[in-house]
This record gives C-alpha cells, structure tokens and sequence, in this order.
C-alpha cells in the first residue's frame, strides 16, 4: 500500500498545543490536515492516546473517526487521572486507502481533576513598613509602605529516580516561583486577572528537571497585581471587595519510577521575608533595591535564621480554576531608535513602537544605592521629554508608570527589569546614568502569548501599515484580558473587545483566552441580566460604561467562535446566561426600542443616537441567541426570539426610517451603515439607504464620520454593496480625521479617536484589519458550515491595488489568497486546506477567458453559479492558480 500524500500537521488538546493543567475529564483533541491535495482526501483518522510517548503500552484510547474532514473529537477513552502525563498521535487514511505517517506526538499533563484533592493551605507574609531611601528619584507619595514578600520551603528528594514533578501554583496578585535558584518558567504576570471572589487561576508547570536528589528549595516572590490594587483610580479598584496582602498557595507533586510519591504543599511550616521589591503597583510601577535579594533564598541549605514563619490566611471567596489560557510571557525585544540625552542629564529613548511591556537595563559597575529612575509613556512633549499628561489622569495618587532600580553595585554588572508591573509606551526616559548606549536598554514586548494564524500584506504600503498597528494594538492589549489600553487604564472594555473580535479570530490562536474572558463576563452577570462595562470589575461599571454595544461581548464573541472555529460547546456553556441577557435588554425597551447605555463611543464629528446604536444590538443578540438556539436544538426559543428580533425591526423602521428617502435618524455614517449592517430595513430597498450613507460620506468629503461602533459597519456595507472604492478613498485619506491621518501622524498602534488628544494605543477601531483579510484577501466564513469547513473566496480585485496576499491558519489547515496584475492580467492562487471545499467567485461570467493552471475551467472544474457578472467554482482541498484578463468583452473586471 502507497503512503498517502497527506499528514496531520499538529495535534491541539482543548485548543492548545501541549497544554498543561487540562482539568476537563473530557477534553477536546484537534487536529489540523496538511499538504493540501486535489485528488486524494481524508477518509478517516486514527487517534492514540497513551501514557507513554513510545505506544507500545499504557494505550487509553485508539479509535478511528470515520466522519470525512472531521478536525475534532471528544475524548472517550479510559478514565483519564489527575497528574497523569498523557501522549497524543494520529494519522489520515485517505480516499485512496492510503495510509500516512504518525503524526509528532502530542503532550498534555492533567491537572487537578477533583478541586477537592487539592493540597496546601493559603499563606501569606507581611513585612514590617519601611522607608523608601531618600532621593529625589524616589517618588515619596507611594499609597502602600510595605514591600513585596518572599517566602521559602526547603525540602529533601530521596535518591531515587523521578518520574514527574508537577507544581500547581498561585500567588496573588502576581507570583514568581521559583526551584533551586530558577524560575520554573517564562511566564509573567501570573496569574491572569480574574474577579477573585468570584474565581482564582492557578498555573500548572513542570518542573521535573529542576529537582535535585537531596536538599531541594521552593520559593515565590509576590507582587500586588490586581488583588492588591492600592493605588486610588477612577475605577475605585482599591476598594475591590477581594482586596487583601498578596497570599500563595502551593503544590509540588512528585512521582517516582518506583510508583511512590511525595508531595510539598503551602503549609505553617513555611518561612517568609521581605523582598527587593520595596513597592509595586499594576499602574504606578515598581521600586526595586537590588541590595535587598537574599543570595541562595530560592535554593538548599540557606541560612533562613533571620526569615519567620507565614501566617496561614483566609481562601479567596472564588472559585480555584486551572488556567487554561496561554500565559503572559516576553514575547519579542525591541532595540532603541534613538536616545537622546536631555540637558538636565537624563536620556530619552525612543524605540519607535508603541508597546505593552517593560525596559531591560544592564548596567556596568554600578555606584550602590543610586538609584535610576525609568519614567514610561506614549509620547514626549515638544521640548522632547517624556509626558504622562494624557495617560495618568484617571490615578488619583502616587507615581505612574515608574519604575526605580537601586543598584547593588556588583562587580561585572547587573540587569533589570519589572517584574509586577507593565506599561504602555514607545519612549522612556532615564534618570540616574551618566551615559547611556543602545546596548545598555531594550523593550520587552508583553502579551499574552497566543499564536498567529493570519496575516495581510498587500501593494499600498499606507494599508500595510494600518494593518501592522492594528496587530501591535490588539497585542499589547491583550495582557491577561482584553484591554482598552496598556497605560492610563488597563480595563477590560467590553466594547473594545467584541469590536475587534473578527480581528482577534482571523490573525491569532486565542481562542482560549476568549473563553476565559467569557466566563469573567459570566461571573459579572447580576441576576437580572446585567453586565458591567468592564471585566473584571470590582464593582465600577454597572451604572455607567455599559449597555448593549459593549455587553454583545457575551453574545457576539460566543458566536463568533462558533462561526470560525466550530466551537458549540462555548454556546452550550453561555446558552442561559444570553438568554437572560436578551431578556434583561427586553425589559429595558420601550416598544421595542432599547435606549440604554453608549453609543457611537468617540466619533469623529457627527454623533448618532443611541437608541440607534442601542436597538440594533439589542436585535443582534436576539438574532445571536435565536441561532444559536437552533445550534443547540431548542426550537421553542429559536421561535421565541426570531419574534424579539422582528419586533425590534419593525420599531427601527417605524421610529427611524424616512420611507421617503432612506434616511436613518439623522442621516450620520454610523445610522446608515448600522441599518444595513444589521438587517434593520428588511421590508424596504436597501439602495436607498445605501444613497443616503454616500450622501454623508460626501458630506464629509470623504472622510470618516463615525465613531468605533460604526467604523465596524462602514467599510464592510459599502464593500457588500460594492462600493469598496469609496471604502479605500476613506481608508486612504491622510488628513483629519481618519486612519491614513493617524499613519501620517507617525502612529504605530491604533488610537483611541481621531484627534490624538487621548490614548494612542486602543484597538476598538481594529476590525478594519479582518476587513483587509476578509474583502481584499475575499477568506469569508460561510454561516452553514461553521468551522471553515466549507468557506467563501471573494477578493476585490480592486483598481488601484496591484498585490494582495492573505492567509487565515482555519481549524483545517490555512487559508491562503495571493493575487496580482501582470501584463493586464489577474493572477490569482487560492490554497484549500484537505478535508475542507471552498465557494471561489470570481467578478467575470466567461468561463473560457477564467484559466487555471493555464486551461479554462469550463469542464475542469466545478461552476457552482454563474451569471452575468460572476462565476462560482466549488473547490476540494489542493492548491489552484488561476488567470483572467482585466478587461473582458470591454469590462474591467473587479470593483468599480
């Protein structure tokens, strides 16, 4: 038997590649096919999953899935244990009976499966207050006097081979733990925030090969974080109901070759002391007195006479759930473009990209106890210093975004970085050096660390680089949570993220930290049905900052990654909550119209009612909830708010559409858009109210009128109405306002509006950059087939644009659209991944002038449709490129 041409690429368990701590007794596995191949496709897979990564013993499951193309299966094999290190494998029989290769093997260690197992007791320390040194570089107005704690346990290993040594950890607000003088992993910031009295992460990590036989030692350093937010803002956070002293809880569990085990949890018996981390804040930064680290605290025999035992402390009321999305880690280093050293003799460092993240400074024969100041922000004044103005109005004392180094002075030098605070910024001024060089400093990119799966380039470098400040934006603002910015606020918006949404899914793997974030959002909701406007909330945001724009979050997210993942089992977690949500919005209507809440956040000069805004989500949810109750198979309430979404239309029409001409309310960008986008004017022609949305874009002279909830609608409904140049003659203009305005303005993230008077890293405006992807690029989700398991190709061969290239890495395997003009002719190729078809409609109905590898496609492939303007091939996994003229029969092909 011939090997077959195709291969699993890559094996996921619960949407992550070798996950640690995976507490579903069931998890999902998928996989993705590789070496698309036009002939021959996926029959069926063979999955193993075993206990040891060699299959000859300790097999749990091996099943075939006979379901051609399928990409996901639930675990159904012997009852899976907790600690258990488990190893993954599968391979493809194709159409032709062929077998492939073994997969890479897959590796997932099981977490915690019954919380009641769970050992160690909640500790904590707190140190004596101290005085800061005094020096002006030390800011004396910090609302906390205690520094960070350490705490320490040694033990012993007894001599005998180690099978596994899995730690489950969480310190609070951020630990850093630590084996034997290492850290036991990269990640930062840990754990993610969460409303704590209503759940806590902890964080699973194998630590196998930091253990020595003999004298071991295990120790954490703590932080504030979120859980100890001291710092008065305008979101009242240190008055959170969770607020107390950083705490740990701690498992070490060991297994050995022989069977026997050994465990090491939080207990009376530990030790603690203060730290080098005099002070930290999430928002003021962190001062750190290099003299103070305890040489050999984290490691065997320390001489710990000094230290004092922990106090055993009170649980947090919230649940203790694994953290199951991707962690936050260092995710890139950015070198200076620039420093600049300023008369007062500080020095000012521009690294030309506006970030989330922290500076790295090494310094050489540091003088011991002077101190250097870092001082971070977004911009710097006109005299060329760095300013806070516009980002630290909302922190009502003590510094921002400052962090303080006090040298130990030791010989060779010495390096820093935060360790319990991030910041948002593109320059960073220095005080405290003499003299300063590019080798000495860089930036440390942070994120949380998904994976890419899409990306968009094309001819015109002004699009490029929108599409490029777009992904930076949605990066940096993604910390744990989705943010509305990395510096002034760090809030979970609701409506920055269910804005960009479309964004997240076609570029990154973070399907994890969605449902993470939704399940926040489900611990937010109040028993009416209400949500805040920001998750997690310590309670601000429930009676401003909220309404249906910004809580569809829970709605639209849940949906989307049904449409682009084929995830049911997020809709079947969510499915009651969205339906008191749905309610709760009915309760709030006025016949049938919702007044409540935002609207247009930010627009840049005509504002739109929000009882606009307000209804048409308000029909969307319904919408959303009335599929996604077919999805789940409850057809009473699929009638019962397909009836909600029809009376919410008909009182749109009636108390805002001029039947006369098609105006929406008043006429803005945002209301035209919005009623196109979102169905509202079913019963009349939508070209009239397509007319008066290019009537207010000439009004505007082409420019964007609309806010961040209508820059969502814009460019998609002209380019569905084909109207993609007016949606690239707005897109491009490089004067006030728009986005080729920012670009011009030297931008590197997305804004926060249009001016520039505010945040300069926001990413509520970023789903032009899934537009890119979806419109240019054409890769389109088809609603029947959620999953990308059959998808929609339709590129707008624009113009004025000469090269796009486009990639979208699906469920199945990626996604690629490239095309070009050469010598008066299209180019285009079009990857399908196996196991997947694909609907590829090209803008010319001549089926002779249409080739694919250099022969027309009439009778070679499949014409799903074809009429007068276009023609529709149906295409099975493989790669394809095809030719056409520009201009056929006197036409120019593509968009007007």
């Amino acid at each position: 038997m011939a090997t077959s041409a195709l291969r699993i690429a890559s094996l996921s368990i619960e949407n992550r590649r070798n996950p640690i701590g995976i507490t579903e007794k069931t998890p999902r596995i998928q996989w993705i096919y590789a070496a698309p191949h036009r002939t021959v496709q996926p029959a069926s897979v063979q999955l193993q999953v075993g206990t040891t990564p060699t299959f000859r013993s300790g097999i749990l499951w091996d099943t075939i899935i006979k379901s051609p193309g399928a990409n996901e299966v639930t675990y159904a094999g012997r009852p899976l244990q907790s600690h258990q290190h488990i190893y993954l494998r599968a391979r493809i029989r194709d159409t032709s009976g062929n077998l492939s290769p073994w997969s890479d093997t897959a590796k997932c260690i099981i977490g915690i499966l019954d919380p009641r197992s769970w050992r160690g007791k909640w500790i904590g320390y707190k140190p004596a207050e101290t005085a800061l040194p005094e020096h002006p570089l030390i800011a004396p107005t910090w609302t906390t006097k205690t520094p960070s704690p350490l705490l320490r346990k040694e033990f012993d290993v007894p001599g005998k081979a180690i099978r596994s040594a899995t730690l489950y950890a969480v310190g609070l607000g951020f630990g850093e733990f630590r084996i034997n003088g290492k850290r036991v992993s990269d990640q930062v910031l840990d754990p993610a925030f969460t409303r704590y009295d209503k759940a806590v992460l902890y964080s699973t990590f194998d630590v196998t090969k930091l253990l020595q036989f003999g004298r071991n030692a295990i120790g954490v350093m703590l932080g504030n974080g979120w859980w100890n937010q001291h710092q008065p803002d305008a979101w009242e956070f240190e008055k959170a109901p969770w607020r107390a002293e950083p705490i740990a809880r701690a498992w070490l569990h060991i297994r050995f070759v022989d069977g026997s085990t050994q465990d090491i949890a939080t207990d009376a018996s530990w030790k603690g002391a203060a730290g080098p981390v005099v002070r930290d804040g999430l928002r003021s930064g962190e001062v750190y007195d290099a003299r103070l680290w305890p040489d050999g605290w984290d490691q065997g025999g320390y001489n710990g006479m000094h230290w004092q035992p922990v106090t055993l402390r009170d649980a947090p009321r919230g649940v203790l759930r694994s953290q199951l999305a991707d962690p936050i880690r260092v995710t890139e280093t950015l070198k200076p473009k620039s420093i600049s050293k300023r008369p007062d003799g500080s020095f000012v460092i521009d690294f030309g990209q506006n970030i989330a993240g922290w500076c790295r400074l090494r310094i050489g024969n540091a003088k011991p106890g002077n101190p250097i100041k870092l001082v971070y922000g977004e911009r710097v004044s006109a005299a060329g210093d760095v300013t806070q103005d516009e980002i630290k109005m909302h922190t009502k004392s003590g510094p921002f975004q400052t962090d303080v180094y006090i040298p130990r002075g030791t010989a060779g030098g010495e390096t820093y970085e935060t360790r319990f605070a991030f910041h948002g910024f593109q320059w960073v001024q220095v005080y405290g050096l003499e003299t300063l060089d590019a080798g000495q400093i860089d930036a440390r990119v942070v994120h949380t660390d998904f994976g890419k799966l899409g990306d968009f380039s094309c001819s015109d470098t002004l699009l490029n680089r929108i599409q490029q400040a777009t992904q930076w934006a949605y990066r940096s603002n993604w910390v744990g949570i989705p943010m509305d910015c990395p510096h002034r606020e760090k809030n979970g918006w609701t409506g920055d993220a269910q804005l960009a949404i479309e964004h997240g899914l076609l570029h990154w793997k973070n399907d994890a930290g969605y449902e993470k974030w939704l399940r926040d959002i489900a611990d937010e909701m109040q028993p009416i049905g209400e949500i805040p406007g920001i998750v997690p909330t310590g309670g601000w945001g429930y009676a401003w900052g909220n309404g249906p724009a910004w809580d569809a979050a829970f709605i639209e997210i849940p949906w989307q990654l049904y449409r682009y993942r084929g995830n049911r089992s997020v809709l079947a977690e969510h499915y009651q909550k969205m339906k008191r949500y749905v309610n709760y919005l009915s309760g709030k209507s006025k016949d049938g119209i919702v007044s409540i809440g935002l609207g247009d956040w930010l627009p840049a000069k005509t504002e739109t009612p929000v009882d606009v805004t307000s209804t048409c989500y308000y029909t969307r949810c319904a919408d959303i909830v009335a599929k996604t109750a077919a999805v789940l198979g409850h057809q009473e309430d699929v009638d019962t708010y397909n009836a909600v979404a029809l009376r919410a239309r008909k009182a749109f029409v009636k108390a805002f559409l001029n039947t006369s001409d098609g105006t929406v309310a008043n006429g803005s960008q945002t209301a035209q858009a919005a009623a196109l986008y979102f169905n509202m004017v079913t019963d009349f022609p939508q070209t009239f109210v397509l007319d008066r949305l290019i009537d207010a874009i000439h009004r505007a002279d082409f420019h964007i009128d609309t806010g961040i909830l209508g820059a969502r609608y814009l460019f998609r409904v002209l380019s569905d109405f084909g109207r993609t140049d007016i949606a690239l003659r707005i897109l491009r203009q490089k004067t006030k306002p728009g986005y080729g305005w920012w670009i011009e303005q030297g931008a590197t993230t997305l804004w926060e509006d249009f001016d520039g008077t505010a945040s300069r890293n926001h990413i509520m405006f970023g789903d032009i950059s899934a537009w890119f992807v979806s419109y240019l690029g054409g890769i389109r989700v088809d609603d029947a087939a959620p999953g990308m398991q059959h998808f929609r190709v339709e590129p707008m061969f624009v113009a004025d644009i000469n090269r796009v290239d486009a990639h979208h890495d699906s469920p199945f395997g990626r996604i690629v659209v490239n095309w070009s003009k050469v010598g008066g002719r299209v180019m285009c190729r079009v990857v399908v991944p196996s196991g997947t078809t694909a609907d590829v409609v090209f803008p010319l109905a001549d089926t002779q002038a249409l080739h694919e590898g250099g022969k027309p496609v009439a009778g070679k492939l499949k014409v799903q449709l074809q009429d007068r303007h276009q023609t529709t091939l149906r295409l099975s996994g493989g790669a394809y490129t095809f030719a056409f003229p520009m201009v056929v029969d006197g036409r120019r092909v593509g968009t007007v």
